[in-house]
């Protein structure tokens, strides 16, 4: 888990386009402090009130372990937001912390239909099939990797612990986890296949993830 922001400052939408080379090339990042970057071009800024730490949270650290590494970034917050940072979506943020707000449970995770193109497939005993369907046209879930939670959670994070594993199960056990589903655009890059489908989107511009270009720079996302 690479990208670890304050509520307030995930509910802003950067309107901005800025490449950067960082003297150092960190593991993780968490959004508190500064760090002197070489700036190559800035065409425009809204996030003159962000502070950023890229923390480094270890090569080969597990989920769970890199949120650990970042709890001490997070004093004085009670509720933050983390993602996965290998996903893209059109999700209005402001609606799932509401709703988990809402619920006083103690972490959040969006749900969504999985962007697969296989077919999931039913049948019985004997091997006959009962039914075929699209998977994303489905009612399975999966974790889409944007997260609500409260400092809490780290009570529940031991050493060496996944966050979906043990972590989770606890949660599930007391019933502090939610989830939180959502049929808008949604998808993860983690082949080639899924970069190019993305690449295609941004190319067409017809990138859904970019809410910030339809939204007036008012909030994440709209309302669906």
């Amino acid at each position: 888990m690479d990208d670890v922001r304050t509520r307030d400052q995930l509910t802003q939408k950067p309107d901005h386009a800025v490449r950067s080379r960082p003297k150092a090339r960190p593991h993780g990042a968490a959004v508190r402090n500064s760090v002197p970057v070489t700036l190559e071009r800035l065409i425009n800024r809204d996030i003159h009130d962000w502070k950023i730490t890229f923390a480094d949270t270890g090569i080969n650290s597990n989920v769970g372990q890199r949120l650990k590494a970042v709890e001490k970034y997070l004093e004085g917050e009670e509720v933050f937001l983390a993602n996965y940072s290998d996903g893209v979506s059109d999700l209005p943020l402001p609606e799932q912390i509401n709703h988990f707000r809402k619920s006083e449970k103690i972490a959040s995770f969006l749900c969504v239909r999985p962007n697969l193109s296989y077919h999931l497939v039913s049948l019985d005993g004997g091997g006959l099939v009962s039914n075929i369907q699209d998977m994303n046209k489905s009612d399975i879930r999966i974790n889409g990797g944007y997260f609500v939670m409260k400092r809490d959670v780290f009570k529940y994070i031991k050493e060496g612990e996944e966050l979906v594993h043990e972590p989770f199960r606890r949660l599930v056990s007391e019933q502090q986890l939610i989830a939180y589903p959502y049929d808008g655009f949604w998808a993860s890059m983690d082949t080639f296949k899924d970069k190019q489908y993305l690449d295609d989107l941004y190319a067409k511009g017809a990138a859904p993830w970019e809410v910030w270009k339809n939204n007036n720079g008012h909030g994440l996302g709209s309302s669906h």
